[in-house]
């Protein structure tokens, strides 16, 4: 898309940089998301080459390129001047000059036979406009961008420059970016015509990677993105033009992590916690030659991912644990409704782990035990409300054989008699977590195995 400058632009080597647009509306998208090109090297244009598409066939220039930069000539004929430069040891480097009906150069291009004698730019390449502006120059090195590239571009030449902040600013902007095989690798800078910097990103094979920020025509930062490898990762962070920080949001590969609050009613908290949210992924590479940013698509689902809390409706603490990606970890405590303690546990990987003591809501423990894996371990027990035991059950050999049941007062639901050997993997040996909602933990993990034991 890169098109015409002044004369007066190539003269003093202004560069070209991008920016992203903010709304309110974008409150719940990651900042910097939006279209905002990267930002490259502070080099003058005498230094920097902007560049245009790659083709390995470097007979056939770029129609994009064409189109952009030469829009009025797009039906006309082209005339191809040809010359050829040797070199001891090196390749035959030729050069062809591409022009347009009146005469002038449209484009100038140094190309190379590969081992098939098919030719691909390699060297210098440069790019006009009718009236004899640069319009975008650099270097290929086998068909493929390398160094730094400088590209012009007229204020509405692209969405991108019709957005905040680059209105505030004056074009023609200059956009510089530095590749290495092709791919932009290192800073791509937009400046405007003052050599005011309005965006830098940073680059690394291709994949966003770094700082990106752009900037108010005050001079004064707007938004400040971190990426790695692709992914958003760190703080974005963004600003009034007063310098007042007005967002902050943190990233962990490419995921939101921000809390999330429910409510039993206007004023009562039901749950709190953080959470992950699905993954931002760009659905493409960003297009520097079209001054044009990758969007993003979500990926995979939101997760409870740190720390969480839930309440009863009277307000009274339900629950209390962590999560990692979904599944519970590490202790986890609920409480009845009354303030009495109900469940306490621990879970490792979304698995029950370690003791679990069960109580009722009189204080009283109503069952104690140990879980290995997700399974019952050891020797269980369960008392009544008053305390007295109910049943002892010994998992210690993979069995669960009840090693006491009181005579005529607790039996099992399953309808054994109180010697019988009961399955370990029965449901009905460990109380239920009375008082917890299920849908506070994963559903693999939510209910301890139901007593069901008669008291």
């Amino acid at each position: 898309m890169v098109r015409r400058a002044s004369s007066w632009l190539v003269r003093t080597g202004v560069c070209l940089t991008g920016a992203l647009a903010w709304s309110p509306a974008m409150a719940d998208e990651p900042l910097l998301l939006q279209a905002t090109p990267p930002v490259a090297s502070d080099a003058s244009t005498e230094t920097a080459k902007p560049a245009p598409v790659e083709s390995e066939d470097a007979s056939t220039p770029d129609a994009k390129s064409v189109k952009k930069t030469a829009e009025k000539s797009t039906e006309k004929t082209t005339e191809t001047d040809a010359t050829t430069t040797t070199d001891a040891g090196k390749p035959t480097v030729e050069t062809i000059k591409e022009r347009f009906p009146n005469g002038k150069v449209k484009i100038e291009r140094e190309v190379i036979r590969d081992k098939d004698d098919n030719y691909v730019n390699h060297g210098a390449w440069k790019m006009w406009d009718e009236a004899g502006n640069v319009v975008a120059e650099g270097h290929f090195e086998f068909g493929h961008r390398q160094g730094a590239w400088t590209g012009w571009f007229m204020p509405n030449e692209v969405e991108m420059l019709t957005q905040m902040p680059y209105k505030q600013f004056q074009g023609p902007f200059i956009s510089q970016a530095e590749f290495a095989d092709g791919k932009l690798n290192g800073q791509w800078v937009v400046s405007d015509a003052k050599h005011n910097k309005v965006s830098e990103w940073g680059y690394a094979g291709g994949h966003r990677h770094g700082t990106w920020t752009t900037w108010y025509a005050n001079g004064r930062k707007m938004r400040e993105v971190h990426y790695n490898n692709g992914d958003l990762d760190g703080e974005v962070a963004e600003w009034s033009p007063e310098g007042v920080q007005v967002t902050k949001e943190v990233y962990q590969g490419g995921r939101k992590l921000a809390r999330k609050v429910e409510f039993h009613s206007e004023r009562q908290k039901k749950s709190e916690g953080m959470f992950l949210f699905a993954k931002l992924e760009l659905q493409q590479d960003d297009d520097w030659w079209n001054a044009k940013l990758a969007k993003f698509v979500t990926v995979g689902k939101d997760e409870r991912h740190g720390d969480w809390m839930a309440w009863h409706p009277n307000g009274q603490v339900q629950m209390q644990g962590k999560y990692e990606h979904d599944l519970p970890v590490g202790p986890f405590t609920w409480w009845f409704a009354n303030g009495q303690k109900s469940v306490v546990g621990g879970f490792v990987n979304g698995q029950r782990n370690a003791e679990w003591t069960w109580y009722h809501q009189n204080g009283q423990k109503a069952s104690h035990g140990e879980f290995t894996l997700g399974g019952p371990s050891g020797l269980w027990v369960w008392w009544s409300d008053a305390g007295k035991v109910a049943q002892k059950v010994n998992y210690s050999a993979g069995t669960g054989e009840v090693t006491k049941t009181p005579p005529g007062k607790v039996q099992s639901t399953n309808g054994k008699s109180a010697d019988t050997v009961v399955d370990p993997s029965a449901t009905d040996l460990t109380p239920p977590l009375s008082g917890v909602e299920s849908d506070l933990v994963p559903e693999s993990s939510a209910k301890a195995p139901s007593s069901r034991l008669q008291r």
